[in-house]
């Protein structure tokens, strides 16, 4: 992100989250219920290991710091984790799978085709199969003159004259080709289909009937000539039901496309003036509290409805940790796609629900037991499901002992990195955990002191304050200049 860009994002950032002078961002890096990441830690932890001082490095430290907490603190309340709700992490995957229903039952198409209407469909659109051909190649020479271009073009023709006189073509193949891999076997080029081959030799090769031979084909690779020795031609009847799939799969498609069009032109979808850089805000921080106004500002509005700040936020959170970043760099066009596309699912949401579409309740359960069960193997790997402390230790400081030993062991390449992703949405939500903006330029400032590094000016990083806060009256005017 640009340093334009990047000032822009904080300055919108900072408006929806209100002002707190009281910010624990000169020394806290990231909170995870009572247990702080401070800057002394990161500093201890990168002082002295093989890693750039940067901030994607420490929010990446950051954040897994507080997944393997928050998980720590679950499982020292309930070892088997039923405490973690798994509904938010899901709820994605449920949506996408109720609109899928909605879709199928509101797309309108043909799919009764009886045989003779399948058959009338084929012989407009006859499968060409494959063809099993051989081939003559003479190279050009790199940036050939016409002159040098015209030599092979008419060296080509002369074998053309000889094949046509009745000489093996296998045999000229043999002598003459320049294509290493199919020379010895005569130019044999095997069986293909289409889309196997550059275009030109295509074109010419499924032209061709049994035993007739081309004219000269041009192709990036020389001058070709071709000869098809066999063409596997499928019939209708024993390519009926794949084919009947295939016409019945393209109607739905179709269907499918009519349908959301319609949808789209009802809804008359506008993406409000000023959204975009509220998207790239909360993709730059996407944990951080809004205030109440900002977490009901209309990014888009739309015939029955609206989608708000906080809804995309909710939605960024549910998203693996890389598509905030994602979401900062991208252009204009893809980001106001995004905005359109999440308004049209929350509407298809509404009217299916309206319709009393609903997913399975035995799928919706059992898509959240197994997606426990990963976060307790996950658990398991690390150690942090079952802290003990030692003599004198309180749990809380076992946790934070167990925790940090995982972190140092992953710097020292001694543990693999244990990605935790969106599980721990719900846990991040009741705990506040977050990591604090402020606090890794803070760190990055400390390391730079510690490691030496003179005149080294930070990369923009975002500022946003880190607590909730009651909002100023200028902060609420500017997060509520659209809602």
């Amino acid at each position: 992100m640009d340093l334009k860009r990047s000032l822009a994002v904080t300055a919108c950032l900072g408006a929806l989250a209100g002002c707190d002078s009281g910010s624990p961002g000169d020394r806290i890096v990231a909170r995870a219920g009572t247990h702080d990441f401070t800057v002394q830690d990161v500093v201890d932890l990168l002082a002295g290991a093989q890693f750039p001082n940067e901030g994607e490095v420490i929010n990446a430290l950051a954040n897994f710091w507080v997944d393997y907490t928050l998980v720590a603190i679950a499982a020292q309340e309930d070892a088997d984790l039923r405490n973690v709700d798994l509904e938010p992490v899901l709820r994605p995957q449920f949506e996408r799978e109720i609109i899928q229903l909605y879709r199928a039952e509101s797309a309108q198409a043909d799919t009764a085709i009886d045989d003779s209407s399948l058959r009338a469909l084929w012989d407009e659109s006859p499968v060409e199969g494959r063809v099993h051909a051989r081939h003559i190649l003479l190279t050009l020479p790199d940036q050939a003159t016409d002159e040098q271009r015209d030599s092979v073009f008419n060296a080509v023709n002369a074998l053309k004259r000889r094949i046509e006189g009745g000489e093996s073509f296998s045999d000229l193949a043999i002598e003459f080709s320049q294509d290493p891999g199919s020379r010895p076997q005569g130019g044999d080029m095997g069986w293909f289909e289409r889309g196997q081959m550059v275009r030109p030799f295509e074109e010419a090769a499924f032209a061709l009937q049994p035993g007739e031979i081309s004219d000269i084909v041009q192709t990036p690779f020389g001058f070709h000539l071709i000869r098809v020795d066999e063409r596997d031609t499928p019939d209708f009847e024993s390519q009926r039901d794949d084919f009947r799939s295939q016409v019945i799969a393209q109607r739905l498609r179709s269907a499918d496309s009519v349908f959301l069009a319609a949808v789209d032109a009802d809804a008359n979808m506008k993406v409000r003036d000023g959204a975009l850089e509220v998207l790239r805000a909360l993709g730059n921080a996407p944990w951080q509290p809004l205030n109440r106004r900002a977490t009901k500002r209309t990014l888009v509005e739309y015939a029955d409805g609206r989608l708000t700040a906080g809804d995309v936020q909710r939605f960024i959170q549910t998203r693996a940790p890389e598509f905030a970043g994602q979401v900062q760099q991208a252009a204009d066009g893809p980001l106001e796609t995004l905005l359109l596309s999440l308004a049209r699912d929350q509407m298809l949401i509404k009217k299916a629900s309206d319709s009393g579409i609903d997913i399975d309740p035995a799928r919706r359960d059992s898509l959240i037991e197994v997606t426990r069960e990963q976060l307790v193997q996950a658990a398991d790997q690390l150690g942090i499901r079952r802290i003990t402390p030692i003599q004198g230790e309180s749990p809380s400081g076992a946790v934070e002992r167990t925790v940090r030993g995982i972190i140092q062991s992953v710097l020292d390449g001694s543990t693999n990195v244990i990605p935790l992703g969106v599980v721990t949405a719900s846990l991040r939500a009741e705990y506040d955990g977050r990591v604090m903006h402020a606090g890794i330029l803070k760190a990055r400032e400390r390391l730079d002191e510690v490691r030496g590094v003179q005149g080294a000016p930070p990369l923009p990083l975002p500022t946003a304050p880190d607590n909730v806060a009651p909002v100023q009256d200028t902060a609420e005017a500017a997060a509520d200049s659209t809602g």
